[in-house]
């Protein structure tokens, strides 16, 4: 009867939608199947321009340029295939490259139901500006994200890590106290706790880790360093046993030993090399992380007062980061740069001078708004430091210095550290060149700089500026 069409007429067109589905599935996957191939088929070795070799970096960027002209995509492939790309170039740390996609995709999505992937993609705009060193953009995000889900109890894994990366945003700005950091990760653990005692994931138990090396960050900076240790040794009991994957083990035994390190330095040396064995039996043996982890065991080398030996391991740092990242990368400048430090103090002045010249290319190639902006003006100011004292030319350390400086202008209250270098390098050039006055200008700009940014009294950044006045008064 009727009843009996009706029932074949939904059935027929159940299985219509079905096959819709299915083919519509099949021509996304075929889809993306063709972007990737053409997209790879660009890293071929004789692909490259005059057969050189073809970067990741160059694929990605080719793959981002072709994205929006390909027709055979929909709207959702089409931002699924760009945020993997954004994903891409956050793991070469090149965030400035993800940013625009990301903002696309925001657009792209702001009338989707899912919120809990709008508010993903927040957190990965925030750390785009976090890298560029705009911190204040980067709490913005995070909080809009954290709106996005935040009356949602079901999204409540993806607020807590939103709330994670704000209080460690908020710890970078000098003007949150410690303790308040603090109280923010304890209220967070809190949270997660009751989350977990409800419902228990491996998700939960990793956030649960990685605010409780949160918390040690916090603890170490209010010189609470013994709370510091205690704090990463819980976030490793976690990531045990929650089985995380083997790097999140690694990074949180490095960190335990870092922190041993400032305490004891022979022990944390132990304990560095004892997670450098382990990287290279789970991990293998050139990985970026590995170079960043013999950099580690180089400095507490240098803390024991072995500083040849400290110079072996920032030498195999700089290899090992080569070989695995190639030289255009931020994490490899960055060694090369810093193993030049070290040979400088060792007054091995002409090989620091050519391991910095090496570098200087590839990091005003690099050159983007934030962090690889300070890493150029770093590396400048320890030329021109160089130049200074090999007896080089005042003229170009002097020029270097005043760039070091015009790039730090828009930065230098995030990154003090690199600015209060430049101005002591700046105040003993200035004084070797007969230019009191001027030298007096380079401190006051700095003290200015430490008012504008609210920095406490007692910090050490205005014992620095007391002790460049000094430097003044006494020529």
């Amino acid at each position: 009867g009727v009843g009996i069409i009706a029932v074949a007429a939904g059935f027929a067109v159940q299985r219509e939608r079905q096959l819709e589905q299915v083919l519509a599935e099949r021509n996304k996957a075929q889809a993306v199947s063709e972007f990737m191939r053409d997209l790879f088929a660009s890293a071929r070795p004789d692909a490259g321009r005059d057969g050189e070799q073809i970067t990741v970096r160059e694929v990605l960027d080719k793959g981002a340029a072709d994205l929006d002209r390909r027709e055979n995509l929909d709207a959702g492939t089409r931002t699924a295939l760009r945020l993997a790309i954004a994903d891409a170039y956050g793991s070469l740390r090149l965030e400035h490259q993800s940013l625009p996609l990301l903002e696309t995709s925001l657009a792209e999505l702001q009338h989707s139901d899912d919120a809990v992937l709008r508010a993903q993609i927040m957190s990965g705009i925030a750390n785009a500006h976090a890298s560029a060193g705009r911190n204040a953009q980067a709490l913005d995000a995070l909080r809009q994200g954290m709106s996005m889900v935040e009356d949602d109890d079901a999204a409540f894994a993806t607020w807590a890590s939103l709330r994670r990366s704000e209080l460690s945003n908020l710890s970078i700005s000098v003007q949150t106290s410690p303790e308040t950091i603090i109280e923010g990760f304890q209220d967070l653990l809190q949270r997660l706790s009751s989350h977990q005692a409800l419902k228990p994931s491996p998700e939960l138990g990793e956030l649960m880790a990685i605010s409780w090396s949160g918390m040690a960050e916090a603890y170490e900076r209010a010189r609470r360093v013994d709370d510091a240790i205690d704090a990463v040794r819980k976030a490793m009991e976690l990531a045990e046993r929650w089985n995380a994957p083997a790097p999140t083990r690694l990074t949180y035994a490095e960190r335990h030993a870092l922190l041993v390190l400032g305490k004891d330095a022979a022990e944390g040396v132990r304990l560095l090399k004892a997670v450098d064995r382990d990287q290279v039996r789970l991990i293998g043996p050139t990985t970026g992380n590995r170079a960043i982890l013999l950099n580690q065991i180089s400095v507490g080398l240098e803390r024991m007062e072995r500083p040849e030996e400290s110079l072996e391991w920032s030498a195999q740092a700089v290899q090992v980061a080569r070989d695995a990242l190639g030289t255009d990368n931020r994490i490899y400048l960055q060694l090369a740069v810093n193993h030049a430090v070290g040979l400088n103090d060792v007054e091995r002045r002409q090989e620091a001078l050519a391991a910095v010249e090496a570098a200087l290319p590839g990091l005003r190639a690099l050159q983007a708004p934030g962090r690889d902006t300070v890493n150029l003006a770093y590396a400048l100011s320890l030329h021109a430091r160089i130049l200074h004292e090999t007896g080089g030319s005042l003229d170009t350390a002097l020029d270097e210095l005043l760039e070091a400086n015009r790039l730090m202008e828009p930065l230098a209250a995030e990154f003090l550290v690199v600015q209060n270098g430049i101005t002591r390098n700046l105040v003993r050039l200035r004084l070797a060149r007969g230019e009191r006055t001027l030298a007096r200008f380079h401190v006051d700009a700095f003290v200015s700089l430490l008012d504008a940014t609210a920095v406490p009294d007692d910090a050490q950044w205005r014992k620095n500026a007391l002790q460049f006045e000094q430097l003044i008064a006494e020529r």
